[in-house]
């Protein structure tokens, strides 16, 4: 697994501070989760990872990226390589920041070859602009190779603005938070891709 596609799965694996009755989500196939690990980490003002806790490094393990079981101390721009996929993350965190939002909560789906799983993230905005990220697994059920091998082919993309960092989401832009909350880009079964693009803010 790539650094980039592991490190998106690890920063967009992260909050929950509620868990969601499994009948809520939209797929009733999914199965109650059980007990797994949360993923949690906090950046600081400067995007510097100070800390990591959970199922970090059991994560990371997990997902051949051993490397990452130390990540304290890097800066968050560097385990991100996809230029689309770093404005994404750059337009969501200061989007945060700037309106002073104490908690962003979402769904989004992390498969693997054997099992389709349905995560939670909550992005805590605490003192000093430091942000905390908390990933909880919400239900899953199994998968097979073929739908997975599909999952990760799509050529799928989702435009984002280079100036504003809004997604175009069903023939309109919306900031960051709105494609995640009210739209739930993330939950959809589709492996995308964020593509660097302008809308009419300029």
């Amino acid at each position: 697994m790539s650094i980039n596609l592991l490190y998106v799965k690890v920063f967009i694996f992260i909050m929950g501070l509620r868990r969601i009755n499994v009948l809520d989500i939209d797929s009733p196939n999914f199965e109650s989760p059980g007990y797994e690990s949360p993923v949690i980490f906090t950046i600081d003002a400067d995007n510097m990872i100070t800390s990591t806790d959970g199922g970090w490094c059991e994560f990371a393990v997990n997902n051949q990226g051993e490397h990452l079981s130390e990540a304290a101390g890097d800066s968050l721009w560097d385990h991100i390589q996809d230029l689309g996929t770093k404005f994404f993350y750059y337009g969501l965190i200061n989007e945060i920041r700037n309106k002073q939002t104490r908690n962003t909560s979402f769904l989004y789906r992390c498969d693997g070859p054997d099992r389709q799983r349905l995560y939670r993230m909550i992005i805590e905005l605490l003192p000093n602009d430091v942000l905390r990220f908390t990933s909880l697994l919400e239900g899953s059920r199994e998968n097979t190779h073929a739908a997975y091998d599909i999952y990760m082919s799509s050529e799928h993309q989702i435009k984002i603005c280079q100036s504003c960092f809004k997604l175009f989401v069903d023939d309109m832009w919306v900031d960051v938070s709105e494609a995640l909350t009210a739209f739930e880009i993330m939950k959809e079964n589709l492996y995308f891709k964020f593509k660097p693009s302008k809308c009419t803010c300029r």
